[in-house]
């Protein structure tokens, strides 16, 4: 059995300090645009298409080696916030990686259900399949942090609730968007970017609150 590590947060604990919090913030988003960016350039090189042909399984197992892939860049982006602060640092990149891989695997399964062999939601779905992606990826990503790290460290079930909320907030803005107003590419700019920003700085918000 793994002992948990006893941690004492000083009053300046690193995600209190606004700059740390900025930083945790700032960087989460830039990563997570960079995904965003990676996701619309595999549409634009009809990426999807070809992987629309491949097998479930397969489709499946890239999905969530991407999502795992993304998970390690924000893990190691906020990484460089704990680091100085909490001896379980390093392990926060694991349980990130773990929480990105589930939700991977919840996009796959939602968008195949919505968009059928060829992954493409219409218009009409287009906002109720954002809001509840959001729910899904915060639910996901929250949840798999929350396995890994509750074995070193006392962190609440509520900090799944609170990844939730975040990214939750951010798909909200993101379909409200994307479904009532056309500003060309501004339009995915925006939505790229509210969630992006909400989980940023809604998980840096909470972070102190719900891991101790």
């Amino acid at each position: 059995m793994v002992k948990k590590e006893q941690v004492s947060y000083p009053p300046t604990a690193s995600i209190r300090r606004p700059t740390e919090l900025l930083f945790w913030s700032v960087s989460t988003a830039i990563v997570m645009v960079i995904a965003w960016i990676a996701l619309l350039l595999s549409y634009l090189t009809y990426f999807v298409a070809g992987f629309a042909s491949l097998s479930s399984i397969l489709q499946l197992l890239l999905s969530m080696i991407a999502g795992m892939v993304a998970g390690a860049v924000v893990g190691v982006s906020q990484w460089l916030v704990l680091r100085r602060e909490v001896r379980w640092a390093n392990r926060w990149i694991w349980a990130t990686v773990a929480g990105w891989g589930l939700a991977a695997i919840a996009w796959w399964s939602e968008y195949k259900l919505l968009g059928g062999s060829h992954f493409q939601v219409s218009e009409q779905y287009l906002g109720v399949a954002t809001v509840l992606a959001g729910a899904i990826t915060g639910t996901a990503i929250g949840l798999g942090q929350w396995i890994i790290m509750r074995r070193f460290v006392m962190i609440s079930i509520l900090w799944v609730l609170g990844s939730m909320i975040s990214w939750l907030a951010g798909a909200i803005v993101s379909a409200t968007v994307i479904t009532s107003a056309d500003f060309g590419y501004l339009t995915y700019l925006i939505a790229m970017l509210a969630p992006s920003l909400f989980v940023g700085l809604g998980t840096g918000l909470i972070w102190r609150k719900f891991i101790r």
